[in-house]
């Protein structure tokens, strides 16, 4: 019961989070709002079919704990990324 309701709750912020990022998205993009849209998604779940696959496989070449360096190392290339970015950001204010 006590994972159904966490999971549950990772998912409403997971959900707030991605209406946030694809407004965002759309809105600094330069292109047509449904290519932004399209190349959005094609991003977003390219990494979602990918992932599950790799970190089995790092696991299993590796040891369990590299996916988790692997994932922390995916976060700070996203921080460094949005970083360097910034100015395309500055639309959003």
């Amino acid at each position: 019961m006590v994972i159904s309701v966490c999971i549950v709750i990772a998912g409403f912020f997971q959900g707030i989070n991605n209406t946030l990022i694809t407004s965002a998205v759309m809105v600094v993009s330069p292109v047509e709002r449904s290519t932004a849209s399209s190349a959005y998604s094609f991003i977003r779940f390219t990494g979602g079919a990918i992932a599950p696959w790799l970190a089995g496989s790092l696991a299993v070449w590796f040891n369990p704990h590299v996916t988790f360096y692997v994932a922390g190392l995916a976060v700070i290339i996203g921080i460094l990324v949005l970083f360097i970015g910034r100015k395309a950001l500055v639309a959003l204010d």
